[in-house]
């Protein structure tokens, strides 16, 4: 079985670079990327991912940033509401990319939020 991915290549470059400044990487304390200090997309792209809908401004830029660095986001589940997202996120289900703007507003002191940088 496939691992599921959040992100597919969509050129043929070998070096993926991210040009945003304001996404957020948010997982459990126990998630593989947890620790990190900062996150790059060749380190997103086999998680699992849970995002707003397409039509959510949020994510318009995500995709955005997305499709400027060569990937189309491909979540593994979509929801319409930042509860349910983080409901998601908490229960194990996967990891989301959101803007810094939304984290600042709804502080969830018991996830990990990680920069996406590019390296």
């Amino acid at each position: 079985m496939q691992s599921p991915s959040c992100l597919r290549k969509t050129t043929e470059s070998k070096r993926y670079r991210y040009t945003g400044k304001n996404s957020i990487f948010v997982a459990t304390s126990d998630h593989p990327l947890a620790r990190h200090a900062k996150i790059d997309f060749d380190e997103i792209k086999s998680t699992p991912i849970i995002m707003f809908p397409e039509t959510h401004r949020c994510r318009q830029l995500i995709d955005r940033t997305c499709t400027s660095a060569g990937f189309d986001l491909q979540p593994l589940i979509e929801t319409t509401t930042i509860d349910s997202l983080f409901g998601l996120v908490r229960s194990g289900a996967g990891a989301t990319i959101l803007s810094k703007t939304l984290i600042e507003m709804y502080k969830s002191d018991d996830l990990q939020v990680i920069p996406v940088e590019n390296q």
